[in-house]
């Protein structure tokens, strides 16, 4: 309410008549969607992929809800897919510069007229500097089977293109789980409900993931303990059950010490760590690296079989595996994985903890014992503030650790980093990638600016930006802005004339959801879902495939 009343001055048509109210509408008592054709669709921003109804009368997308076949409500960033559909604002054109780059002047032109352009744009830039430079950049704007992998065929036929590299969101999670656990997308998000005990660790989902916040709220009324870790007390700690606040940037020294009261209290599950994890597999003291039986085989670990006292692969049948070397003769030439993980949280007594994180000890063992011995525990970190610091990543992965140490991933109501959903089905490609013939270069988006400045990886001719905004989106704006202005030819397929649709040479108008058919399994929900084109995009849009077609 505060926004909208600090706002209200800069509204399109702001007058001084008060708002109509339903009293003064006229009263027909008819129904105004009762005839209207029922279209499907879904919200492709990273929430939950809500399932989303839409209702059209004579040609005209005219409402959109939340359809039934959702388990939570969709936010209000998936109603607002049928106000865009409606947005006066919209391109409906393409754009070609015609002024300096920023200034917002453009000439309209026809799509003939921009593939004719783009094409001699790459062409100049393959015959002068290679395939390499030409680069191009995607994000989430219209995820989907059939429109998301369009960018990357279409830039292999061409022959490669320079890509952009490194996650803003979930860089932490990216850099740690994926290494500890082999990949990122656990399944999780649908499984909060059958939680008793969830970890929100420095996020704040009734804020950022409204479309879902009630399965939190279910697992506490079904007698679950929700548990906010955040310095801030936010919306997520006022509807939580204990909040631990420590100082910003400590998140790694307080996991690690929950991490060694698990394990001095022997609270770790033994048998999942032996069945499930690497725990008791060998690393050599003088190389660091992980001995295997036969150095060509990248799964023949090697263990120390209690009963024999031999080193034995793994997977041999019939051995118990140490998960530790204490007082045998291995120990002076190797430690387990378990070890070297609890090196790590060795210095870090709760009262080390304490003083580092300002969390009073107690809490810190009192939130250890309590997740290590619940019956089904799970940790959401997701896109963590405490990722974005120095030891961020290493914090996400002694959060992954103390999941795996408890026991506490890949059954009912545990989980770690909420994600999960259909990311293992096959859903094919419009089109097929072939392989490149020759390794193209990366710019981490972290660096886009400098890189682009420097020409380090490679000098850039050709831009090519859709499915997001890096004017907006990326690091060091000014810089980010420098190198669009340095750019030669900067292409940008949007809805909108975004920041970065400012600093192009050509901007192409987009359709969106609700304007394109499609299909969508992702790895936020359980649903394969189908997305109906409802309506024409406005003008003379494309779609992404279109435009690549």
């Amino acid at each position: 309410a505060t926004a909208a009343v600090g706002l209200a001055g800069c509204a399109p048509a702001a007058t001084d008549e008060a708002p109509a109210k339903d009293e003064d509408l006229p009263v027909t008592g008819e129904d105004p969607y009762a005839n209207a054709e029922i279209f499907y669709s879904t919200c492709p921003p990273e929430c939950q992929h809500h399932n989303l109804k839409g209702y059209v009368v004579d040609g005209k997308l005219v409402k959109v809800e939340s359809s039934e076949l959702n388990d939570c409500a969709a936010c209000a960033r998936g109603i607002a897919r049928g106000l865009m559909c409606n947005d006066p604002n919209r391109l409906t054109v393409p754009l070609l510069r015609d002024g300096d780059k920023g200034s917002g002047k453009f000439k309209e032109i026809t799509w003939d007229e921009a593939f004719d352009l783009i094409q001699q744009k790459f062409d100049e830039a393959i015959a002068t500097d290679g395939n390499q430079s030409i680069c191009y950049a995607t994000g989430s704007g219209n995820f989907g089977a059939m429109h998301g992998p369009v960018a990357s065929a279409f830039f292999a036929h061409l022959g490669g293109a320079t890509t952009t590299v490194g996650k803003l969101c979930c860089a932490g999670v990216y850099e740690s789980v994926v290494y500890i656990y082999g990949k990122r997308f656990l399944d999780c998000r649908n499984q909060i409900e059958n939680s008793t005990y969830c970890i929100i660790w420095g996020n704040n989902p009734a804020i950022t993931k409204q479309g879902y916040f009630q399965r939190f709220e279910n697992m506490v009324d079904n007698g679950g303990k929700l548990v906010v870790i955040d310095p801030i007390y936010t919306e997520s700690a006022a509807k939580a059950t204990d909040w631990i606040a420590p100082w910003p940037g400590t998140d790694a020294a307080l996991g690690l010490a929950m991490l060694k009261t698990i394990v001095d209290e022997k609270l770790y599950d033994e048998e999942f760590l032996l069945a499930h994890t690497c725990a008791p597999c060998l690393v050599d003291k003088a190389t660091g690296e992980p001995v295997m039986e036969d150095p060509e085989d990248p799964a023949s670990f090697v263990v120390l079989d209690t009963a024999t006292g031999n080193v034995v692969r793994h997977d041999t049948a019939n051995i118990t595996a140490a998960l530790t070397l204490e007082g045998t003769p291995q120990a002076e030439q190797y430690n387990t994985e378990f070890e070297l993980i609890y090196a790590n949280a060795a210095p870090w007594t709760a009262e080390a903890a304490e003083v580092e994180c300002g969390v009073p000890a107690a809490d810190i063992q009192r939130i250890a014992r309590e997740y290590a011995t619940a019956e089904h525990a799970m940790i959401v970190h997701n896109m963590g503030g405490f990722m974005r610091t120095e030891n961020g990543t290493y914090a996400v992965a002694v959060g992954a650790y103390l999941a795996a140490f408890c026991g506490q991933i890949g059954h009912e109501g545990e989980g770690y980093s909420d994600a999960g959903g259909v990311c293992e089905v096959k859903t094919g490609a419009p089109i097929d990638v072939p392989n490149l013939l020759e390794k193209m270069p990366a710019i981490p988006c972290f660096k886009f600016g400098e890189s682009i400045l420097n020409e380090d990886p490679c000098k850039v001719n050709v831009f090519w930006s859709m499915t997001g905004s890096p004017m907006t989106q990326w690091p060091n704006t000014n810089m980010v802005r420098k190198a669009l202005e340095k750019i030669p030819f900067v292409i940008t397929v949007d809805e909108y004339l975004t920041s970065t649709a400012l600093y192009s040479d050509l901007v192409l108008p987009c359709a969106g959801i609700f304007e394109m058919d499609g299909v969508l399994a992702q790895n936020r929900s359980h649903w394969i879902q189908l997305m109906e084109k409802a309506v024409d995009a406005p003008g003379e849009a494309k779609s992404d495939l279109e435009i690549f077609t």
